[in-house]
């Protein structure tokens, strides 16, 4: 087996390059399946954990990189998780991407925390992204199209 060449790698965005390294890489080897997501999993707490000690030892470089060791194995996880329903690589990115988009919109429509540190709450009302994340999982189960957005 040969390394992927960094001249090799063509992506269109940060969220395809992501997914890319899952297809390419991880299921060369595995199979999606919920046994490898929670093998992930170790991974993911390895990488919180040095992330909280960058930031114990204020080491702006380890939280740097850290948060974005964070960031890309919870989203290879969304994209193993459509992946794991049965869909190629194509699907399970634009919905990975979909995904985030619909998550990212809901919380931007949450409250303004009211002083420094507060957790941003939900107003009354707010709406769940979990309706449109089943239907596209439903989608894929069936193996029908789906409208996005």
């Amino acid at each position: 087996m040969t390394n992927i060449k960094e001249d090799d790698i063509k992506f269109l965005d940060t969220i395809d390059l992501i997914c890319q390294f899952t297809d390419k890489l991880e299921l060369a080897v595995n199979k999606p399946s919920y046994e490898f997501l929670d093998r992930r999993m170790d991974f993911l707490d390895e990488e919180v954990e040095e992330l909280r000690e960058g930031i114990l030892d204020k080491d702006d470089l380890e939280i740097i990189d850290g948060a974005a060791d964070v960031a890309f194995i919870a989203i290879t996880q969304i994209y193993l998780g459509y992946r794991n329903l049965g869909v190629d690589h194509p699907t399970a990115l634009v919905k990975t991407r979909a995904t985030l988009i619909l998550v990212g919109r809901a919380n931007l429509t949450k409250n303004i925390p009211t002083k420094p540190g507060d957790k941003i709450t939900k107003p009354e009302g707010w709406k769940s992204p979990n309706g449109k994340i089943k239907e596209f999982i439903h989608a894929c189960i069936h193996k029908n199209q789906l409208k996005l957005f």
